[in-house]
Parts: structure tokens; C-alpha cells; sequence
């Protein structure tokens, strides 16, 4: 990886908080039925939920939140944009929903935990669709 000053954004000034703010906007303009933010030590973990077509997708994203306030800041703003231009992608008719946020696409597991197509490949696990009453729960 390269150093954080050699990344983009390394002069924002942007909060994480006013980030946090603006990726909930974003999400807000693609269809948000609900969202959740926990942050737990170094981990931030955003979990959405957004409807397109009559349909509704889960998704996940972990990052971990690097020790220096600057770089954390730096790699918010870089995760917003991240986000911004995959749902643009969608937008334009590039690819679906399902195919810019596949790894993250929550999942369920045939023992009822769910996770994501990302950690369950790289555990080797065999995938089943969600409930279609989970976002209810």
C-alpha cells in the first residue's frame, strides 16, 4: 500500500462524522430502506439495505480505521467516493446492483448465519438467498 500521503484526499479537512453524513445522503438518492452503523475498536462496519426493481439487497462493508486521524479521515472520503462511483455505475446501466456490490451482498448460510459473498467464498461455504422476510425482522 502506498503512503498515506501519496493517496488522494490527504489534505480533507472533512470529518469522518460529515463522510458518515454524506454517505447516508448518498445512499438516501439510491433507494435506502434502512441502514446500520457500528463502530467496535478499529472496525467500522456499515450494513444497508437498498430496494431497485421491486427488490431489496443487503450489503456489508468492514473497514478498519487506521490509528492516524488524518489517514482515517483520508480513507472516508476515499470509501465515499468508492461507493458514489459504483452506484453511478448503476445508474448509467454498466452492470446491476447485485453485480457492483456482489462481495458485499449478504447472504445466508445453510446453518441460518448470514454474511457475506466475500467472507463465505474465502471460507469455502455453500450459499443460500435470504429470507424474503428478513428485512421485516
Amino acid at each position: 500500500m502506498k503512503r498515506p500521503r501519496d493517496l488522494p484526499y490527504h489534505n480533507t479537512n472533512v470529518s469522518i462524522r460529515d463522510t458518515i453524513s454524506k454517505i447516508k445522503e448518498l445512499l438516501g438518492k439510491y433507494g435506502l430502506i434502512g441502514h446500520q452503523i457500528t463502530e467496535y475498536g478499529k472496525t467500522f462496519k456499515l450494513v444497508f439495505a437498498l430496494q431497485r426493481d421491486d427488490k431489496k439487497h443487503a450489503f456489508q462493508f468492514d473497514l478498519i480505521i487506521p490509528d492516524d486521524d488524518k489517514f482515517a479521515r483520508q480513507k472516508f472520503r476515499a470509501f465515499y467516493w468508492h461507493l458514489k462511483s459504483r452506484l453511478e455505475a448503476v445508474d448509467f446501466g454498466l452492470f446491476t446492483l447485485q453485480e457492483v456490490f456482489m462481495a458485499e451482498l449478504l447472504v445466508q448460510l445453510p446453518n441460518g448465519d448470514i454474511t457475506t459473498v466475500k467472507k463465505s467464498i474465502q471460507n469455502n461455504q455453500k450459499l443460500l438467498p435470504i429470507a424474503s422476510d428478513y428485512f421485516e425482522k
